[in-house]
């Protein structure tokens, strides 16, 4: 990734916007408080986003601007802003910290953790070993195996081996040597929980087998069982006889009562022709009856008219004419009509004498059909019960044999052979979850030999770390021998990874803080070769080459040219005193030299 131009707008000093025109070897040289370390902060930050320990935005201004464009036309901003959110642009359109971050990312090629350490001779100096151990892990080149990794687990069971087997592919990296770790961990985390599930489940449960035999418990359960099967198969045929008994009894007085029924009506058969004649002749004395009742209406009508006649009779007026007076002697006439009057009366009497007897007559003949109804309805009542009864005594309710009620033998006890039958199931269940117990023990202990063999300080990976960090060590060192003879490096798995140095080939290793100032800035340049070599960043910074002495800054400036096509951007910050600026003096037109205003 070539960065071509870096502009700083009130950034930690800086006043205005600031232009710096990128080289391959870019070196800031000035007096102390004119803005070296601001410059190499705003790079840092434009490119990472990570803030330094003190105030970015410049005292007095509203806000901080860093941008670069790289090679690629790309221009990438971050803005700083008093009391406002941060804000992120891409090609001049707002974005988020996150995909910028991934922009960049993408472009270098490079994860952005490992982009901050690699920009930063300070944040190198400082890693602490795990920190250091982990970057360096992480870049591990080769692919790893099975037979391998595990070559660096003790004691290794022949169940963890086939655990590591169903889970390892083929061929894996460092990251799956972390997922692993991660992924038995919780299985782990898992195993116990069921241990103690079981463990709980335990407590209380039989830890012996009971006494009695299991077989002879079953064996008189079943005899028991089978004794118990014939008194309810007992019970049942004893309820069906019971039952076959009350319903012949039943059937038996019903029969009784139905025949003494049937023998209380003394109806005898009568024939249709019988109540035919006796209907026939009550029909004769209705219609009978019907013919005086005609005769007596029109007697009755007679009766009227004579009446009328009568009375008309007796009036003085003319029937010809209410003004005439009539003077005829109507004696006669009247006596006809009073005679015909009588004689009406008294045809009117013998009618309803006659009507009378007829009715007499009618009810006598009634009286007797009724009684032949009945007697005919009663005779086949009693024919229906006889053939009731045939019906039931052609249907006899069989009895079957009275069962006999079996012998339950004494000293059987039902509940006592459970009760022990139960707790031969609960030794039994003891025995299965301590079974499962010591499965699950088992699997716990091989999961956490596995955990601790592939945590940060297990075997696992100190032993691969140990592997690799003799062919990273070759690697600092065949720069180191560039940069002065007899100097060699040693890296070392110690609570993550530790650098040693032998300044002079004596074989005598010392820790990084036993170096000076000048010794531990190369040990950071080193190590910030090899980080560029590793990740692929091909960016150094190098702040605070003042502590360098002559000699060495020399050697330094030479390496570095020298060796200037492995990166894209090399950046180196120094106090311009008199040796400094005697040294860059010999390498003038090999590097850009960036101007200080801030």
């Amino acid at each position: 990734m070539k960065i071509k131009k870096l502009e700083v707008e009130n950034f930690m000093g800086y006043y205005g916007v600031n232009t710096f025109e990128m080289g391959n070897i870019n070196v800031l040289c000035s007096q102390n408080g004119t803005g070296k370390t601001s410059f190499l902060e705003a790079l840092r930050y434009a490119l990472t986003g990570a803030e330094p320990d003190r105030e970015i935005i410049s005292n007095g201004c509203a806000q901080a601007t860093v941008s670069i464009t790289l090679d690629d036309g790309n221009v990438y901003t971050r803005e700083k802003r008093v009391d406002k959110p941060n804000r992120c642009k891409i090609n001049g359109k707002t974005t988020t910290a996150a995909s910028m971050n991934e922009a960049i990312e993408t472009c270098c090629g490079v994860k952005m953790e490992d982009i901050k350490i690699a920009t930063s001779s300070d944040v190198i100096a400082s890693l602490k070993p795990e920190e250091l151990g982990h970057f360096l892990t992480s870049y591990i080149p080769e692919k790893l195996n099975l037979a391998k990794v595990e070559s660096y687990i003790p004691d290794l069971t022949p169940e963890m081996d086939t655990l590591l087997a169903g889970y390892f592919p083929e061929e894996f990296t460092m990251d799956d040597i972390n997922g692993a770790y991660d992924f038995f961990f919780s299985q782990r985390k898992v195993l116990k929980q069921m241990r103690q599930e079981i463990e709980a489940k335990l407590k209380g449960m039989p830890e012996e087998a009971p006494i009695t035999d299991k077989e002879s418990l079953k064996k008189q359960l079943e005899e028991f069982t089978n004794i118990a099967s014939q008194k309810r198969l007992y019970e049942e045929k004893l309820s069906a006889y019971n039952r076959a008994v009350a319903a012949k009894q039943r059937q038996e007085a019903s029969i009784t009562k139905m025949e003494n029924e049937a023998a209380a009506i003394s109806a005898t058969k009568k024939t249709d022709s019988e109540r035919d004649a006796k209907k026939k002749e009550l029909d004769e004395l209705k219609n009978k009856g019907n013919e005086h009742v005609r005769v007596i209406t029109t007697l009755k009508a007679n009766y009227k008219l004579l009446e009328t006649s009568l009375e008309n009779l007796m009036k003085p007026v003319c029937p010809l004419s209410d003004s005439l007076v009539c003077a005829t002697d109507k004696s006669k006439i009247k006596e006809e009509l009073e005679a015909n009057l009588k004689d009406t009366d008294e045809s009117i009497k013998v009618q309803k004498a006659a009507i009378d007897k007829l009715r007499k007559e009618c009810a006598d003949k009634e009286a007797e059909l009724t009684a032949y109804e009945k007697e005919k309805a009663d005779y086949d009542k009693k024919c229906y019960i006889l053939r009731q009864v045939e019906e039931m005594k052609k249907s006899v309710i069989e009895i079957p044999a009275k069962p006999e009620e079996p012998e339950i033998p004494v000293g059987i006890n039902e509940a006592g052979i459970k009760a022990s039958l139960a707790a031969w199931d609960e030794w039994e269940k003891a025995k299965e979850l301590r079974k499962k117990l010591d499965s699950t023990t088992a699997q716990e202990k091989d999961n956490d030999r596995i955990v601790k063999a592939f945590a940060e300080k297990g075997t696992v990976k100190v032993g691969i770390t140990e592997y690799y960090l003799k062919v990273f060590s070759t690697k600092l060192n065949e720069k180191a021998a560039l940069l002065r003879p007899g100097l060699s490096y040693m890296l070392k798995a110690e609570n993550g990874v530790k650098v040693y140095c032998d300044l002079d080939g004596s074989g005598t290793y010392l820790p990084f803080k036993s170096l000076s100032g000048g010794e531990k800035m190369n040990m950071v340049y080193i190590i910030m070769d090899l980080i560029n070599e590793l990740s692929g960043m091909k960016l150094v910074f190098l702040d605070e080459l003042s502590v360098l002495d002559e000699n060495s800054l020399d050697s330094l400036m030479n390496l570095l040219i020298k060796h200037k096509d492995e990166y894209d951007h090399v950046f180196l910050a120094m106090v311009d005193h008199k040796d400094v600026l005697a040294t860059l003096d010999k390498y003038s037109g090999e590097f850009t030299k960036l101007g200080m205003t801030a």
